[in-house]
């Protein structure tokens, strides 16, 4: 016991002496890994100092990405590692993340972007303000498919594991396209107010956020509602699925709740923004991040 204690000390010092040496570079991201590292094996006097000086540092973007002329309002990432975003300049681009610039400009659409989603096998799909959804060809630059069928702004766009496409709208639906027709083949009816977020759970359950307070849990057998859930008290901007199948929403109530779905009650509701949530979403081993008005993940 007396040996492992000295061995895990004397590893601890040299990445301790490693994110010193990295500070010194001004290779800060390095430096504060290394320095957890080197606490987690043993706390010492050389990662704490790292540590205490780290947070004067301002760390440095991997990379900048410069191309859309307005604002931002969706990035979303392919399996294969393409990275597209969605602008109130109303173009689409898919980047090229060696050179930092435009690999493609999609232009298409006759207002804002709203939102942005890949498919599993890379079709991307995208949703406006001009009411319509566009699957892009990426081989022309081109749309593949206008969807018309919304008669409000289009927000929220997400594919399903098996390739089906959904999107929300400021119209109080949402709407699941046969993509052979390019006409809805479900109009989904329920919120009475409108829909700034929809999501595939893994085994195809379909969740959408409203700004009626809800979520809504909808039975495609059906073409309903199967569960509605209530439990915040304002706009629900929100919802995402964890691997898992929990289910989590953020709100404009300045919480995030995560749902028990045999109850249909809120589980957790997490405090600690101290304005609007816009965004949550899950990591594959069940993490759940949020991001705010306030400023703040």
């Amino acid at each position: 016991i007396f040996s492992l204690i000295q061995l895990n000390i004397s590893r601890a010092q040299q990445l301790g002496s490693r994110a010193q040496a990295a500070f010194a570079q001004q290779n800060y991201n390095v430096a504060l890994l290394y320095a957890y590292q080197s606490n987690n094996i043993y706390k010492n006097d050389a990662a704490d100092l790292v540590f205490s000086q780290i947070v004067y540092k301002n760390f440095p973007k991997v990379r900048g990405l410069s191309g859309h002329t307005s604002y931002l309002a969706s990035v979303a990432w392919s399996g294969d590692g393409q990275l597209a975003s969605g602008s109130d300049d109303n173009t689409v681009i898919v980047w090229d993340l060696s050179s930092g610039q435009p690999a493609q400009i999609l232009e298409g659409h006759e207002d804002s972007v709203a939102s942005v989603d890949w498919s599993l096998d890379g079709l991307l799909a995208s949703g406006s303000y001009d009411n319509t959804v566009i699957i892009w060809d990426l081989s022309s630059s081109q749309p593949a498919q206008t969807l018309e069928g919304h008669t409000a702004p289009v927000v929220s766009v997400a594919w399903s594991v098996d390739g089906q496409l959904a999107s929300g709208s400021y119209d109080n639906t949402v709407i699941i396209w046969d993509l052979i027709s390019s006409q809805p083949a479900q109009v989904l009816e329920g919120h009475v107010s409108d829909v700034a977020s929809v999501a595939w759970s893994v085994d195809g359950q379909l969740a959408s956020g409203s700004a009626d307070d809800t979520v809504i849990i909808w039975d495609l057998n059906l073409d309903q509602s199967a569960r509605t859930l209530n439990g915040h008290t304002s706009d629900v901007a929100s919802v995402s699925w964890s691997a898992d199948e929990q289910l989590a929403s953020g709100s404009d109530d300045n919480t995030v709740i995560v749902w028990d779905l045999s109850s249909g009650q809120p589980a957790q509701t997490l405090e600690g923004h101290e304005d609007s949530v816009t965004s949550v979403t899950w990591s594959v081993d069940g993490q759940l991040a949020s991001g705010s008005y306030d400023g703040t993940v």
